[in-house]
């Protein structure tokens, strides 16, 4: 069964794969009202867990995905959250308006060198690749938290990953042209917190002692803001909308994120351990993207309570990196259950399990191997 998953896994890389560019899934993907009809749609963080799980059996592979990210940054070396391919028609919104992709790319990066160590075509290519992640972090820095808050906005809900989170309704509710969405997503900083952290193990392997300055002058800052949005009444991280300066209080799986990034104190861990036991007690799987018991929760549409693959792993190696084994293995084995019952789907329903979204996810067949010892 375990070689079947496995190979499973790979095709379903292989069929995404776009010649360079692997699409989310293979049906066709809604985009608020604008359906992409025959456009595949690569979401570009989830292209970087593709790098990873290419990982596991193609290294050359992992390493073009992560240069080809690299190589589609804007001017301000921002990486674009969307592409779609064929190049999209009148009907989709403009190409500004994608916006910037969640920042696990370094981590995606450090990933992929620390299985490929000892390898020299691999160190080669990870020694070309580094200097456009530098940039990449040094344009969310410039580009987005310009007056070094230690915080940095998402301008919109796509770059979130969330874009229909319950946490966004307040911020959209806005008109536009008098407050635009301006939001520090606790789950985009803990990512791009993690990421810092891995793109510092790399600098001391590939870059210089300016540009770890540069890295090192930004975590302290990022790590001590992220530690101010949590809410010890509630037990929870929040995001924080930056035009009202006050916390969006929905408990979301991203909630959960800063244990990924290293961010949270011993005692949070153990508050955040009793969280995940209760939303669980209220499902049949971990982790439903809010809170079980918020009357926002809808575990059949996105964002609003489906389970994600990849912010199950996140958060599963985030308890494991504070020793709590047994929350991860928990998220662990429910992961894998979930595809083992029912296939590659994007997200699930936490109550029986049911696929939701695209079949055939590349995200989920990425993280299915990172959860196999084997592959």
């Amino acid at each position: 069964m375990t070689t079947h998953r496995i190979q499973a896994a790979h095709d379903t890389l292989r069929a995404n794969d776009r010649g360079g560019d692997p699409v989310r899934d293979s049906r066709v993907h809604p985009l608020q009202s604008h359906p992409l009809q025959s456009h595949p749609l690569q979401l570009r963080w989830g292209s970087a867990f593709v790098a990873m799980g290419f990982a596991t059996f193609d290294m050359p592979r992992a390493f073009d995905e992560i240069d080809l990210l690299l190589k589609r940054q804007w001017d301000n070396a921002i990486v674009p959250h969307i592409a779609v391919r064929p190049p999209a028609d009148s009907d989709l919104p403009a190409p500004e308006m994608w916006g910037a992709n969640q920042a696990v790319l370094a981590s995606a990066a450090r990933w992929v060198w620390d299985r490929s160590k000892g390898n020299a075509a691999c160190e080669a290519r990870l020694a070309a690749i580094y200097p456009g992640l530098v940039r990449y972090h040094d344009g969310w820095s410039t580009a987005r938290d310009p007056q070094g808050t230690g915080l940095v906005a998402a301008l919109h809900p796509w770059e979130t990953d969330g874009a229909q989170w319950p946490a966004w309704d307040g911020p959209l509710e806005r008109a536009p042209a008098e407050a635009p969405f301006r939001v520090a997503d606790i789950g985009t900083n803990a990512i791009l917190h993690r990421a810092e952290l891995d793109l510092l193990t790399l600098s001391h392997r590939f870059g210089t002692a300016a540009e770890r300055g540069r890295i090192v002058g930004r975590i302290a800052p990022m790590g001590a803001a992220i530690g101010r949005q949590w809410d010890a009444a509630d037990g929870h991280f929040y995001s924080r909308d930056l035009i009202s300066d006050a916390p969006i209080k929905v408990a979301t799986s991203a909630g959960f994120l800063p244990l990924w990034a290293g961010c949270a104190s011993a005692a949070q861990v153990g508050v955040l351990e009793g969280v995940l036991n209760r939303w669980v007690s209220q499902v049949a799987y971990a982790v439903p993207s809010i809170d079980p018991a918020d009357p926002r929760y809808e575990p059949r549409r996105y964002g609003r309570g489906p389970i994600c693959p990849v912010v199950n792993w996140m958060i599963a190696e985030g308890f494991a990196g504070y020793g709590y084994e047994t929350a991860a293995r928990r998220i662990r084995g429910d992961t894998r259950a979930l595809v083992a019952q029912n296939g590659l789907w994007a997200c699930f329903d936490p109550r029986d399990g049911a696929g939701l979204g695209g079949t055939e996810s590349a995200e989920t067949a990425a993280i299915d191997l990172l959860l196999t010892p084997e592959a």
